[in-house]
């Protein structure tokens, strides 16, 4: 079974110029995206230790940042955990104590519920928690993850962690591995076809709670555009329209 990783590097190598990403004027093509993962990778491994996989908070809006984050913390071997902005101080501390992340990727812009100094003054609990602050699909790095006594062993097949927030407990997170992924994938394609010229839109407009994690491994699947719909007039957009 490839790993998503491949496949999508498969699409890349098929058709570079094809759309990966839009956002109103904002867009990435296939090429682009996976440049910029791939540099980003590296910034990652450059702060967490490449031989033992950890995992990598992204605590970032929906938008270009999280996806190519996204796909570097998969491309440099390690776990993506997703914890969405309004995320408060304590979801972080329980994501700590959960998860044990050795990196917190967050915007280099903060947000109104956490700007960046917040941001960095919880990170600082957790001790030896490298922070990245990500501007558009670039990631400045700050520090490396240092813990001697190391994180805790991870479930075997673990590929990715996506947080709920609870108002009326810490937040919850739904854990896929390469496999259940796969099969998620495998069956939306098969029920919804999306290709270069049927995009991945988010917010989803399909019933259940889809979130960003979920629209982007299908869109990288399957080669899929994915689109941020509340900022793109889907009725006038063409896929096809949109080449690099």
């Amino acid at each position: 079974m490839p790993r998503l990783i491949d496949r999508f590097e498969f699409h890349v190598t098929a058709e570079p110029e094809a759309l990966a990403f839009a956002a109103g004027t904002n867009t990435l093509s296939r090429a682009e995206l996976w440049l910029a993962s791939g540099i980003a990778a590296e910034e990652i491994r450059s702060a967490v230790d490449s031989d033992q996989r950890a995992v990598v908070v992204v605590h970032l809006p929906d938008s270009a940042a999280w996806l190519a984050m996204f796909l570097a913390v998969l491309r440099a071997g390690h776990i993506c955990a997703r914890l969405p902005v309004t995320a408060r101080a304590q979801d972080f501390l329980h994501v700590f104590e959960k998860a044990e992340p050795a990196m917190v990727i967050s915007s280099a812009q903060g947000c109104e519920q956490m700007p960046v100094a917040a941001v960095q003054e919880v990170v600082s609990y957790g001790r030896g928690v490298a922070l990245g602050l990500a501007e558009g699909t670039a990631v400045d790095v700050r520090g490396r993850a240092e813990d001697p006594s190391g994180p805790a062993p991870l479930p075997d097949g673990l590929l990715l962690l996506d947080f709920k927030l609870d108002e009326t407990g810490p937040p919850e997170a739904l854990a896929h591995s390469e496999e259940s992924l796969d099969a998620q994938n495998q069956y939306m394609t098969e029920r919804y076809g999306p290709s270069r010229q049927v995009p991945v839109l988010l917010p989803c407009p399909l019933p259940g709670t889809k979130t960003i994690v979920d629209a982007a491994s299908l869109s990288l699947y399957a080669g899929a555009p994915l689109i941020i719909r509340d900022t793109l007039v889907m009725a006038a957009f063409n896929p096809a329209d949109h080449k690099v």
